[in-house]
């Protein structure tokens, strides 16, 4: 899908007070700047791991993404490991069903 087909979906969808499903959509150089992505699903999306991302707004959903990845980390870093382990294993198998992991 290139920017001038994503430009329509969303312009049709603002005309007819429509959700836009975009699962396919190259956004790499999209403007949201003034996007409203308040009840969007961004289940699974890239997380910038930038200094630009700092203080971002989050409704849990990610967090446990982040710490259910986290918790599956083999990290060869001691200390690291210690509190790699401390992450409640909940959050692992809350995001990832098919691949539990075990309750500590």
């Amino acid at each position: 899908m290139d920017k001038k087909e994503v430009e329509k979906i969303i312009k049709n969808a603002r005309d007819n007070n429509k959700k836009i499903d975009l699962r396919n959509a190259d956004l790499r150089n999209a403007v949201l700047q003034y996007a409203d992505l308040r009840n969007a699903n961004l289940d699974f999306s890239s997380f910038p791991l930038w200094c630009g991302s700092f203080n971002i707004k989050d409704d849990g959903k990610l967090v446990k993404q982040l710490l259910g990845h986290i918790a599956r980390i083999n990290c060869t870093d001691k200390q690291l490991q210690q509190w790699i382990k401390k992450i409640p294993k909940k959050y692992a198998n809350d995001i990832c069903k098919r691949h539990d992991v075990e309750e500590v």
